[in-house]
């Protein structure tokens, strides 16, 4: 596909990033693997599913989607995603922000939300 999109613009692969980051702008993304108990994966999507956020780092939640984990979508863009291992004592968190900034915020709450909440 790659191949096929340089052949189609004649232009190399950068260029055709860059002028997708100057349409849409940058997104920075992490995966974080979460080391928790069993007990632990199946209390907190429940206690998610029932008690989401409404806002998160002064951000008001947009969205709530729950068919693969939890994903909580937020003004401007950002979102995470926190969904529990099917077979590792573990849950994947997803973080997603426009900033690098808000990106270490983001990924600071997250944590904090498997850990603590």
């Amino acid at each position: 596909m790659a191949i096929e999109v340089t052949a189609e613009f004649r232009q190399p692969l950068s260029w055709l990033l860059n002028k997708l980051y100057l349409k849409y702008g940058h997104f920075y993304n992490q995966r974080l693997d979460i080391e928790v108990s069993q007990e632990r994966k199946r209390f907190l999507l429940k206690r998610l599913r029932t008690h989401a956020p409404k806002s998160c780092l002064g951000l008001p939640v947009v969205k709530i989607t729950d068919l693969d984990g939890l994903k909580i979508e937020l003004e401007g863009g950002h979102w995470f995603l926190i969904r529990p291992s099917g077979t590792e004592p573990l849950v994947r968190a997803y973080v997603e922000a426009r900033d690098k900034g808000l990106l270490g915020r983001l990924k600071d709450y997250t944590l904090d939300i498997v850990l603590k909440y």
